[in-house]
């Protein structure tokens, strides 16, 4: 989609509704080849899966994107896999801040 297509969608809200909402066009993939692990907490050298809720959204993404990882599930067999999101428009003006409680 292009610029012009999201300039399109926030007219035609504003003159059927007369609203303008906040919109943003985020690109999810889920068959990525990324695996991330961590280090267990009952303090053994043994790496398991990132509990769900995990968030990567630096090192190991582009750093000229807005994207990021996030562990969405548990996996008890193998190895997670996590979902990649990447924002391509956002007009919404919301700010990430994220609290995990595990």
């Amino acid at each position: 989609m292009s610029k012009f297509s999201f300039a399109k969608i926030s007219k035609c809200y504003f003159f059927y509704f007369v609203f303008s909402p906040k919109l943003g066009m985020i690109i999810v993939k889920k068959r990525g080849s990324a695996r991330f692990f961590a280090r267990d907490p009952r303090g053994s050298r043994q790496l398991i899966n990132p509990p769900p809720g995990t968030i990567i959204d630096h090192t190991v993404t582009n750093q000229e994107w807005y994207d990021f990882y996030l562990v969405s599930q548990m996996a008890r067999q193998g190895t997670v896999a996590p979902t990649h999101f990447n924002v391509i428009w956002d007009r919404t003006g919301l700010v990430i801040t994220l609290k995990l409680f595990f």
